[in-house]
């Protein structure tokens, strides 16, 4: 709720970009998608270009819950391997922080990143 609030105060249209893999632009990282749905269906607002994916991942979310799909997201074997697998349900979990970043500046080959 905090991002999809956040987006809202703007007043404007917002684009919720499922980040998928650096240098990979074809590959869906499931787990992206799922977030950036759940960002859509808890703001509440109309889904303009990418509404058959959205449509898609409404009905993947619906029938195998968000948990579900992060567990079973291509990139959770790898957390896994490295010893990470705890942290696989804890990302999948909704509203449990009021917090939300904010690119302030890029460096390098990141960002820069501010409390909204």
């Amino acid at each position: 709720h905090a991002v999809a609030h956040a987006a809202a105060a703007h007043g404007r249209d917002v684009v919720v970009i499922p980040a998928g893999l650096t240098g990979e632009p074809s590959w869906d990282a499931q787990e992206d998608w799922v977030a950036a749905v759940c960002i859509a269906l808890l703001a509440e607002a109309p889904v303009g270009e990418g509404a058959d994916r959205f449509a898609y991942w409404c009905g993947r979310i619906e029938h195998e819950g968000v948990a579900r799909l992060f567990d079973s997201a291509p990139h959770a074997e790898k957390l896994r391997r490295a010893g990470l697998g705890l942290d696989i349900a804890y990302c999948a979990q909704l509203d449990i922080t009021s917090a939300v970043p904010c690119m302030a500046e890029r460096h390098g080959r990141g960002v820069v990143l501010r409390k909204a």
